[in-house]
């Protein structure tokens, strides 16, 4: 799933005619619509939240905002079966600079299925309104998630976290 225009052109290059690739030009998200994707200068800090003072201090022009884009935004619930089919297990990567706790509300129907989730989550605000580390914990918690792993995204010169990459694993039904 990749929203931005510009993205979904360099991954038909990529994929070309291989089969086995499969992207839709689609933001996922908890309700079905539209959103205004903010593209920044850099292409992997675009979001559909602006970013704080603090991103703009620390990454400079790599966050200035180039072009806001109308893109649609799908509930994973409802893609489920076009997407995984009968599979009675995937794993789940949530990359969405910001987004990610809104996926995992559009997918609710469908976690029991999904045994380890992979997030991106948040200890130094990029991004204006979106969710703290422990709230990110917390979510994962309510869905039924436990802490795998922590893995450092972004990391600061005096060596202080920005990002993480979460590894959750659900828990047993019976220890819920």
């Amino acid at each position: 799933f990749e929203p931005s225009t510009a993205n979904v052109q360099v991954l038909k290059n990529e994929c070309g005619a291989d089969a086995k690739w499969v992207y839709r030009q689609e933001a996922l998200g908890s309700v079905d619509g539209e959103a205004d994707l903010q593209v920044m200068t850099q292409s992997t800090f675009s979001s559909f939240h602006r970013p704080t003072g603090w991103a703009t201090q620390r990454f400079g022009s790599r966050v200035e905002v180039a072009e806001t884009e109308r893109v649609p935004v799908r509930r994973l619930d409802d893609l489920w079966e076009s997407i995984a089919g009968s599979a009675c297990s995937v794993f789940l990567k949530i990359d969405t600079q910001g987004h990610d706790l809104d996926v995992l509300a559009g997918a609710t129907e469908h976690l029991s299925l999904v045994p380890v989730v992979q997030t991106e989550v948040s200890v130094n605000a990029v991004y204006e309104g979106t969710p703290s580390l422990i709230d990110s914990l917390q979510a994962l918690d309510r869905y039924g998630y436990d802490l795998s792993n922590m893995f450092p995204v972004t990391i600061e010169p005096d060596m202080r976290s920005v990002e993480l990459d979460c590894v959750a694993i659900r828990r047993p039904a019976d220890q819920g």
